[in-house]
């Protein structure tokens, strides 16, 4: 059955294990994860507020995790169980702490920024994805990307001065069939030790 909960509150003095297991989790306000384990399952989960991690083990799903609210790294630990993490938050999003590594990472698009100024650089495994039909800007920091870039934002006046770096040592592709303008990317840095960066016919890049 589904967990469908208003907010979720692990306290640092908790030392057991929330299991996920095979279902959905959505909470529609805060959750904070201070103390225990919390291992996530094969179903999505949608935290519809902040999102901490100040002491928690946290493993999450294989499935998509979406966070429409800050995400603050500050202690404990996150593992992406080679799953997808989205922010989507129509609101300004901060992403605070110590840089997690995630498996796949999407930034949707609504009109919004998305600012990184987490301790460290955020490594993506697979895949880097920004989606949405409204523009994003993402401000700050470094993603360190050692699979594809997937761009299908169709929106224009995109940028920010965040910087992607591909960093990886096989082939990687940058995914787009996009028209000028549209999806128009902050910094880009091209720091690999091997294999071939593969374009489209055309990208956009505002810094």
């Amino acid at each position: 059955m589904a967990v469908n909960v208003d907010g979720i509150t692990v306290t640092s003095g908790y030392g057991g294990t929330i299991i996920q297991g095979a279902n959905s989790i959505t909470v529609s306000g805060a959750a904070s994860f201070g103390g225990g384990t919390f291992t996530g399952g094969a179903a999505d989960i949608i935290i519809g507020g902040a999102f901490t991690i100040s002491g928690t083990a946290f493993t999450s799903t294989s499935a998509a995790m979406e966070l429409q609210g800050d995400a603050a790294f500050t202690s404990g630990s996150f593992t992406h169980h080679n799953g997808l993490v989205r922010f989507n938050d129509a609101a300004a999003e901060n992403i605070t702490g110590t840089s997690p590594d995630f498996y796949d990472l999407e930034f949707t698009g609504r009109g919004s920024s998305y600012t990184i100024s987490s301790t460290g650089n955020i490594d993506v495994a697979n895949s880097l994805i920004i989606s949405g039909t409204s523009s994003y800007t993402l401000n700050a920091g470094t993603i360190n990307l050692s699979g594809d870039l997937n761009l299908t934002n169709t929106a224009t006046g995109d940028g920010g001065t965040t910087t992607i770096a591909f960093v990886g040592t096989t082939d990687q592709d940058i995914i787009s069939a996009l028209p000028v303008n549209e999806n128009s990317l902050p910094a880009i840095r091209i720091n690999k030790s091997g294999g071939t960066l593969r374009f489209p016919a055309l990208i956009t890049i505002c810094g």
